[in-house]
């Protein structure tokens, strides 16, 4: 179909529905591309609108001023599209001043934070160097106390020693007044024994005695007598003085006794004395380190989380000016939007009122002809009407045909390729070469089969699961055919393992691995990390924990830009649950408590934490997370009824709570521990009520026996 060459823009006008939409500057992407075609094509087919193509000399008279209406016409677009744009420019500098302001406002908060902080750890050296003089002063008052004692000590030392120096005089005094007394005792006895011999022979001379010995006899039995005497007297003396040398020699031998005992024992007073100060030191030496210790690790606990508190709060100011800037964007666009509209109605009635002028003026020019012609020109106009009506009514139909075979195709290219769910009713209005050529397409470009489920519902009408079965068997004939691309074996085993979440057949996860294992010989989904994460969820599936949790530590290794990052932490934190590391666990836990993933909050962390340091044997660390769980229960609003956290963890409906919310997030083996839980804190219920139902039996028959 040819075009009229000297009316080409007389009926079709171009500011219509077709050529407004030339100016697609609100739309981007896809939809922009799809209308940047559809009016390519629009201006390639060419259409006649007048059954008679000879033209009159009016119409040729009318050729010049159509064109400058359809030239200033064309004209005006590019005008507003210019002004847009100058207006977007405008937008643009105010955003960056806005940005710039924004960015300084950030920089003096920083900065002032940056003061308040150095104002702090001003604070705590100070703080730190009046603690130093304190325990200076007290370590001196120690020390000085020591010194007292020390002191005191050797006074008492030299104190005992005098009074040992007395107690040894006053023995020896006693010893040597004994000696005294024995000798003057047996100087008596000598003078006495002189005195009696004095007294016999004074009274053997008055009487002699007949038995008397001659004088001479006598003299010499009396020098021997004497003799025996002496020698008896000595063999006597030296007998004493052996006894007394025997026994001073003993008294000297239990004083050194006594005193090296004394001594030994003074010793061991020491040394134990000396053992305990230096135990105490130690001690004390010991604190200090450990004070140290202690103050270092806060010190580094500190940092750590004013760190993170910094991330965080950069991280809030980074989504709130993302926020506010894509709300900018939204009031710009809508703004652009209505002074669009408002620029088309502008035209619209700006073209009314130009067709009823041309109307008026056709009429002023048809009442100077005869009846005839005026009814031909009628004729003629209302002809022309019509056939613009009905052009435009086809090219609309045609427009909305094409985007609907589009979709179609579409669709139904991704159900054969992905799904394979597509029942046949409904038909493409597109020739079969088309179709090639658009399946030829898609399967060199196989990013553009990545369609949301949801569109695909809304699409084809369907508000329940996916038929995964149908999907499975296109899918599999798809690979019979010589269709074996890496994402073409994904969605197999995808498929696989939903056929299990959904029916719990067994077959169906081993296959689904079987499957999983082919697809990892393509080096494209080794470095998915989506892929790894579903190839994790099979093998957690298949009972595998140790895999699974080697192919997440991977993950979170090589992959920390990860969207669904945290959600692959936490499930990495299951598993080192399940496999009793509670300690890596609760470190994951704890670095997912101030983000935690979707459907679990901070409480839920917090309770899990709590769980962990129960297992892990750490009481101290339990009781101190499940008074903060508590107090995060109290924050969220939750209305309870319990005095402590201790009423509230024993309460068997909060552990179910916690148990369900696990269960509905997949998480089995945790579900699993908090159901035990919940077990074993109804069995406690019911004991517990048993034994009171059995007391208040006991009582009343009592009350009726008395």
């Amino acid at each position: 179909m040819m075009l009229r060459t000297y009316l080409p823009y007389r009926y079709l006008s171009p500011t219509g529905s077709l050529h407004r939409l030339r100016d697609v500057a609100m739309y981007r992407g896809d939809m922009r591309r799809t209308l940047e075609r559809m009016l390519t094509l629009v201006e390639d087919v060419h259409v006649s609108f007048r059954r008679n193509p000879s033209p009159d000399k009016q119409d040729q008279e009318d050729i010049p001023d159509d064109l400058h209406m359809s030239s200033k016409a064309v004209s005006i677009p590019a005008w507003y599209r210019e002004d847009c744009e100058s207006i977007e420019w405008v937008r643009s500098q105010r955003v960056a001043e806005v940005d710039c302001v924004h960015r300084a406002a950030i920089r003096a908060k920083r900065s002032e934070k940056d003061a308040c902080m150095a104002m702090h750890m001003q604070e705590l050296q100070t703080r730190h160097y009046i603690s130093e003089h304190r325990k200076e002063l007290k370590r001196a008052r120690q020390q000085q106390a020591r010194d007292r004692a020390a002191a005191l000590e050797q006074t008492r030392i030299a104190r005992l020693m005098e009074l040992d120096r007395q107690y040894d005089e006053r023995l020896a005094i006693e010893a040597e007044d004994r000696l005294m007394r024995a000798l003057l005792s047996q100087q008596k006895k000598a003078d006495e024994a002189k005195a009696w011999d004095a007294m016999r022979i004074e009274a053997n001379k008055a009487r002699p005695d007949p038995l008397a010995l001659p004088p001479d006899v006598l003299a010499a039995r009396q020098a021997v007598e004497r003799e025996r005497h002496a020698q008896l007297s000595m063999a006597e003396e030296e007998s004493r003085t052996r006894v007394y040398v025997d026994a001073m020699a003993k008294a000297t031998f239990l004083h050194q006794c006594k005193l090296r005992k004394r001594q030994v024992e003074l010793d061991r007073k020491a040394e134990a004395k000396a053992r305990t100060a230096m135990e105490r030191e130690e001690l004390d030496e010991n604190t200090r380190l450990r004070k140290i210790a202690d103050k270092i690790a806060y010190n580094q606990t500190l940092k750590r989380m004013q760190a993170a508190d910094e991330a965080y709060r950069a991280k809030q100011a980074e989504k709130l000016f993302e926020a506010r800037c894509r709300k900018l964007m939204h009031n710009e666009e809508m703004r652009l939007h209505r002074l669009y509209t408002e620029v088309l109605h502008r035209e619209r009635l700006r073209e009314r009122k130009e067709r009823h002028l041309m109307h008026n003026d056709d009429m002023y020019m048809q009442r100077i002809l005869d009846e005839r012609e005026k009814l031909r020109l009628r004729t003629m106009e209302k002809t022309h009407r019509v056939e613009m009506a009905v052009e435009d009514v086809r090219s609309h139909q045609w427009r909305s045909l094409e985007a609907q075979a589009t979709i179609m195709a579409l669709v139904r290219l991704f159900v054969i390729k992905q799904f394979g769910f597509f029942d046949g009713h409904v038909q493409a209005i597109w020739s079969a070469r088309e179709l090639k050529a658009l399946a030829a397409h898609v399967q060199h470009f196989p990013n553009m089969l990545r369609v949301n489920i949801v569109l695909m519902s809304s699409i084809m009408g369907q508000k329940r699961d996916p038929p995964w079965k149908v999907a499975l068997r296109w899918l599999r004939m798809a690979f019979r055919d010589g269709y074996k691309g890496p994402t073409l074996l994904r969605n197999i085993a995808k498929c696989y393992v939903k056929l299990y979440e959904a029916h719990l057949h067994y077959n169906d996860l081993s296959t689904g691995w079987s499957w999983y294992v082919k697809a990892c010989e393509h080096l494209a989904l080794q470095a998915s990390p989506s892929f790894l994460d579903e190839m994790a969820r099979a093998l957690y599936l298949l009972c595998r924990f140790q895999h699974a949790a080697e192919i997440l530590a991977r993950i979170i290794y090589s992959f920390p830009t990860y969207v669904r990052m945290p959600t692959v932490i936490f499930r990495a934190a299951m598993l080192m649950w399940h496999l009793g590391l509670y300690e890596q666990s609760t470190d994951y836990l704890l670095h997912l408590l101030e983000s935690p993933p979707a459907p679990w909050t901070d409480l839920d962390l917090m309770f899990l934490i709590a769980r962990l340091y129960l297992l892990d044997e750490n009481k101290a660390h339990a009781t101190f997370a499940y008074d903060d769980a508590f107090r995060r229960y109290r924050v969220h609003g939750f209305h309870f009824q319990y005095p402590s956290w201790k009423a509230w963890v024993g309460d068997a409906a909060v552990w179910r709570h916690f148990g369900a919310k696990a269960l509905a997030a997949n998480e089995y083996l945790v579900a699993k521990d908090l159901y035990q839980q919940v077990i074993k804190r109804r069995h406690d219920e019911v004991q517990v009520e048993h034994r009171q139902e059995v007391g208040i039996f006991v009582g009343k028959h009592r009350d009726g026996v008395g």
